[in-house]
């Protein structure tokens, strides 16, 4: 008889953070679906509620969707990674908050696409997955989080993106998505921490 084997943990597949890379890509070169599902406030108020939760996967040009991209896809790997359960369910309710917010507090909002509010939301959930590990580089997580805040004041002060520039000159940011996203995580890494 021999002892039992201890087997090594399975290594966790990222499939969700690579769902919603791929998502975005289907949606930004089909310009059908992005008509279909971004976020349109006469559509979504004459009952077109997926376009609360759709709108952040269209994106208005390709340097907004890369730029998101490459921020968005290594921290959602890293971060579903080591919080899974926590991640996927961040990635799968934070568009619909994010659209539902914007559909409330943004009256003047008639168009929204892109994916800066999940996009803040993985890093920000990286930033309190990587705080609460107790490691001695707890101060560059927190770093981290204070330039996405200055991002974000940024761009409601000035009216205009910090890293995605757009062609369209009538496009403007709206950091409140990024509020939202960061706000979802922080709810996400509460809530799932209790479970």
């Amino acid at each position: 008889m021999s002892p039992p084997r201890s087997e090594a943990p399975r290594p966790i597949t990222p499939w969700a953070t690579v769902l919603v890379a791929v998502l975005a890509l289907i949606l930004t070169v089909s310009r059908a679906w992005e008509q279909a599902w971004i976020f349109d406030r006469p559509a979504i108020l004459h009952g077109e509620w997926w376009r609360l939760w759709t709108g952040n996967f269209v994106h208005f040009g390709a340097l907004s969707l890369w730029g998101n991209l490459a921020v968005l896809v290594p921290a959602g790997i890293w971060v579903e990674r080591i919080a899974p359960g926590r991640t996927r369910w961040m990635l799968a309710l934070a568009p619909g908050l994010i659209g539902a917010l914007l559909l409330m507090l943004e009256p003047t909002l008639l168009h929204f696409g892109g994916l800066s509010g999940l996009t803040a939301g993985v890093l920000t959930l990286l930033v309190f997955e990587q705080t609460s590990r107790r490691g001695g580089d707890a101060w560059l997580w927190w770093a981290m989080l204070g330039l996405l805040v200055l991002k974000i004041l940024i761009e409601l002060y000035s009216g205009r993106s910090l890293f995605a520039p757009v062609a369209d000159p009538g496009l403007r940011p709206v950091p409140l998505a990024a509020v939202a996203g960061v706000v979802s995580a922080r709810g996400a890494y509460l809530w799932r921490r209790r479970i």
